[in-house]
């Protein structure tokens, strides 16, 4: 029990972080002297036994057999710890092997968890100051969105009215149109009136040219009128009868 002991403590201790097996070796020699004094003990005690289940007769040789093979058991144990203690020690160095490897990786990765979660974090709050400079941009958008959704109103009222405005004022100008091809189509025909008028007053005066260089002789032209003033005296219905005699007839004078 007390070398199990021993054994445990020598794990203990290299776990604790002795490594190299210091208190290893002074566990070792504590057992090679507890193993002696076990197998002195064990010796005593078999003498014990000879004396008291046979005759002293040669009391120095039974000794001598019973100590060699406890002796040689006792360096097997010793060989056994020896080997149970290369081998916890073999074990401790290839755990603390792994455990530092282990460590190394799980520091690296930390560290490369911590870099990431920092560029993650520079990242996000990019991408937070990006969020709220497009939330700006789109309220400011938003805010000329309505802005010029005004004026398109506005403009569509105001397009709306002067669509109304030119179609009167087409329509008026369609009035005025014919309006004015009406009279041009009047001014044209009073033109070739007057010109017909033009042509018959030439040819009346041509006429009356005529008839002034060729009128009845006593007779007077007035007024594209021929008159004829006799000089005798005579009563009104012998004046109409010498009147209607020439194919003419007793004036009535009315003006001056």
């Amino acid at each position: 029990m007390e070398m199990l002991e021993n054994i445990y403590t020598n794990i203990d201790s290299i776990f604790d972080g002795d490594p190299f097996g210091r208190r290893a070796a002074n566990r070792d020699e504590d057992i090679n002297e507890d193993s002696i004094i076990f197998q002195d003990s064990r010796d005593a005690a078999e003498d014990d036994d000879t004396c008291m289940g046979r005759p002293a007769a040669n009391p120095s040789g039974s000794k001598s057999l019973g100590r060699r093979p406890s002796r040689a058991g006792a360096v097997c144990w010793g060989l056994l710890c020896v080997l149970l203690l290369d081998g916890i020690i073999r074990l401790g160095f290839y755990r603390n092997t792994v455990m530092n490897s282990s460590k190394d990786k799980l520091t690296k990765e930390k560290n490369q968890l911590e870099t990431s979660n920092n560029n993650l974090t520079t990242e996000r709050d990019q991408l937070q100051t990006s969020y709220k400079n497009m939330t700006k941009k789109r309220n400011q958008l938003q805010v000329s969105y309505n802005k010029l959704r005004a004026k398109s109103g506005q403009l569509q009222t105001s397009y709306n009215t002067m669509t109304k405005e030119r179609d009167q004022l087409q329509t008026s100008y369609n009035t005025m149109t014919k309006e004015r091809d009406q009279l041009q189509t009047s001014y044209n025909n009073l033109a070739e009136e007057i010109d017909q008028l033009k042509t018959e007053r030439e040819l009346l005066r041509k006429r009356l040219s005529g008839l002034k260089r060729a009128g009845p002789k006593g007779w007077t032209l007035f007024q594209s009128t021929w008159y004829y003033i006799s000089s005798e005296v005579k009563s009104w219905d012998e004046s109409r009868k010498d009147c209607i005699e020439r194919g003419a007839d007793l004036v009535i004078i009315n003006s001056k």
